[in-house]
């Protein structure tokens, strides 16, 4: 399982989890995955205020993870269930998908390093061009009635 997050600035810290993902685990990344993130696509620590769209996953949704943003100060974005047309996150894993099949990765540790070779090549102008494309998505979303869309 991989963790990273990204901005219309650029794509943040990836964390390759080689646990299970519970809460814990999941507060611990966001505690040591995610303030370097904000000073890598923003060039500031301060996660003051800072919106942040995750999905519903059981571990994102505990008491214990919605404490840790609380006390973070983090806004978090409403997203419905099962929605990852709304979420640019989940596109941009297709994105490395695609490139890691370009790969032939023969071990864990080769699929590892192609995996964060290709995480920080991704450029800004692609984390932008998945954020631009929001607006559009919430709108095919909406005229679905929360169907399928062509994303």
């Amino acid at each position: 399982m991989i963790w990273g997050c990204m901005a219309a600035d650029g794509v943040g810290e990836m964390f390759v989890c080689e646990d299970r993902m519970d809460c814990q685990v999941y507060v611990n990344v966001l505690e040591a995955v995610l303030l370097p993130s904000s000073t890598r696509i923003f060039g500031d620590a301060n996660l003051n205020g800072v919106q942040f769209q995750k999905d519903n996953a059981p571990c994102h949704k505990t008491a214990t993870t919605m404490r840790w943003f609380r006390d973070n100060n983090i806004v978090l974005l409403d997203c419905p269930a099962q929605s990852p047309d709304l979420n640019p996150i989940e596109h941009m894993w297709a994105i490395l998908k695609r490139k890691i099949k370009e790969h032939s990765t023969t071990s864990k540790t080769a699929l590892k390093n192609a995996l964060i070779n290709e995480w920080y090549a991704i450029s800004a102008d692609e984390c932008a061009k998945l954020v631009r494309s929001m607006p559009k998505r919430i709108a095919a979303s909406i005229k679905s009635k929360d169907g399928p869309t062509k994303y």
